[in-house]
């Protein structure tokens, strides 16, 4: 398939998907019964720690593979560790 072809594909609602989406719902309920489903929530980064992260020459914003580090680092940061959303605001530079 080509790209076109499976941004309008809805997995969800589409009836040929029916029999797989119960499958993998009654697969999930049961991963849930087992206790498998739990998250394990690590710490937030403390204040002091992201302001050293902030202040850090590898994340400086006037070189542009400096930049790239601290955008792909924060990037990450944002899809893989949910948590450390609350303090991103710590990183918004002066000029913005």
């Amino acid at each position: 398939m080509d790209t076109k072809s499976t941004q309008d594909l809805d997995n969800i609602n589409n009836p040929v998907f029916t029999k797989v989406n119960k499958v993998l719902g009654k697969k999930c309920v049961e991963l849930k019964q087992q206790g498998l489903a739990k998250v394990k929530h690590t710490p937030l980064t403390c204040k002091k720690d992201l302001q050293k992260l902030n202040e850090c020459s590898v994340f400086d914003i006037n070189s542009p593979v400096t930049l790239q580090n601290k955008v792909l680092f924060f990037k990450i940061m944002l899809y893989f560790c949910g948590g450390e959303r609350q303090k991103l605001c710590l990183f918004r530079p002066v000029y913005c």
